[in-house]
């Protein structure tokens, strides 16, 4: 009965969502989601489509994000899934923020894949229309880099790809990791300021929104590593 009850409670802390650990300066590990720029999410509705940012990120255009001068001002952020769908208020929610590098180097990678205007191929139907996602190793370089955006743990990315069609474990098939958990801790994650961000993209709308934003934002980080290395070894040693 304990060999069971203990399996049962290793399996709730693993099925969670791979978001749920509690993360520190330094960490590395790999993550997944849509790349969305902050100003569709501070406007709640994304400018390309009207459509609720949080709910529907796959249906963002490349245009909108690389295209449209006031997306592209704005910071860019990983959306992934909420870890509770049953209890959460959206169905994605604000995993992480890339850093000023980092950002640069995404808008070229969608770019690289992508149908817009500043697109390699222009518009082109054989490319990403919308939707554009991506599997990345990443460092966590600060984790509340711009409270007054409520902005969730700024990243550097240290290797990325586009996961538009890698299935639904781009992170175990691309790199052979666990999805959102710490691998390890990296010599060169010194604290960053955060990204910059346009005066003019700020929404009439945003300061309404941000105490909403900030409840989607902050609840993806339950577990510590430590936990779940604890319970691990615990049922290991029933099996024993």
């Amino acid at each position: 009965m304990k060999f069971s009850a203990l399996g049962y409670l290793l399996l709730l802390l693993l099925s969670g969502s791979n978001a749920a650990v509690a993360l520190e300066i330094g960490d590395q590990l790999c993550i997944q989601g849509f790349i969305m720029d902050y100003f569709c999410i501070q406007n709640v509705n994304m400018i390309d489509n009207g459509l609720v940012t949080l709910e529907e990120p796959d249906r963002h255009t490349v245009h909108c994000l690389v295209d449209v001068g006031i997306c592209l001002d704005s910071a860019f952020e990983v959306l992934v899934e909420s870890p509770n769908q049953a209890s959460s208020t959206s169905a994605y929610t604000r995993g992480y923020r890339l850093d000023d590098g980092s950002k640069t180097d995404m808008i070229s990678l969608a770019r690289r894949v992508g149908s817009c205007s500043t697109c390699v191929n222009g518009y082109d139907n054989s490319m990403l229309n919308r939707g554009f996602k991506a599997v990345m190793k990443v460092t966590v370089l600060d984790l509340n880099p711009d409270d007054s955006q409520s902005a969730p743990p700024l990243i550097r990315v240290d290797e990325r790809k586009d996961s538009s069609s890698l299935g639904n474990d781009p992170c175990q098939s691309e790199y052979g990791m666990m999805e959102g958990v710490p691998t390890g801790t990296s010599v060169n994650a010194t604290p960053v300021p955060s990204p910059t961000m346009n005066p003019n993209s700020t929404s009439p709308r945003g300061e309404e929104k941000e105490e909403e934003l900030a409840d989607s934002g902050n609840g993806i980080h339950l577990f510590s590593v430590a936990t779940i290395v604890a319970f691990s070894s615990l049922y290991a040693s029933m099996i024993l």
